[in-house]
């Protein structure tokens, strides 16, 4: 059971990433500005997905 919920995070957070990289990094990376709601659910995402992964939550877009 255990093995199956650390299975399904980590399909969450691999989804969620792909989910952020198709959106709002694309809009940054074209230089098109993320209101502030936006802003604040990408850092909660991010800080989620560093949390899970037990990295820091920085996620620089080229």
């Amino acid at each position: 059971m255990i093995q199956a919920c650390e299975r399904l995070t980590d399909k969450l957070v691999a989804a969620l990433h792909y989910l952020l990289e198709q959106t709002v990094d694309q809009d940054l990376k074209y230089g098109i500005e993320l209101s502030e709601g936006e802003e604040d659910a990408r850092q909660q995402a991010l800080a989620v997905i560093a949390e899970a992964s037990g990295a820091s939550p920085s996620h620089n877009v080229a």
